[in-house]
């Protein structure tokens, strides 16, 4: 089930890069070995929100770390990911290697 909740993950993310840039570049946890190809969505699993009542848990939620690595400053990709996602809260922006990076945290 795990696994069919990131693959749907997965698939809303190619989508929306798909739909803003018209071509799709969507790593989930690559390697160090791996040259990315710009402007790419890289994401990886983090942790479990649970939210309990009644001494027992009753929500779950697996944490993703999203980052929207692009050339572009102003690119609305960063926009639609927050407009797509209800439980998605967008981390500081940052710059490194001359690259524009958007992080975000997904609950899914």
């Amino acid at each position: 089930m795990a696994q069919d909740r990131r693959l749907q993950l997965d698939k809303e993310l190619r989508e929306i890069l798909q739909d803003a840039l018209g071509y799709v570049n969507c790593y989930f946890q690559p390697p160090s070995t791996l040259k990315m190809i710009y402007d790419c969505i890289r994401y990886n699993w983090a942790s479990y929100e649970v939210r309990y009542a009644d001494n027992h848990s009753h929500i779950t939620h697996t944490e993703y770390e999203v980052i929207f690595i692009s050339r572009d400053p102003d690119t609305p990709v960063p926009e639609r990911i927050q407009e797509h996602f209800p439980m998605c809260r967008a981390g500081r922006n940052y710059i490194a290697d001359n690259l524009y990076h958007f992080p975000f945290t997904i609950y899914y």
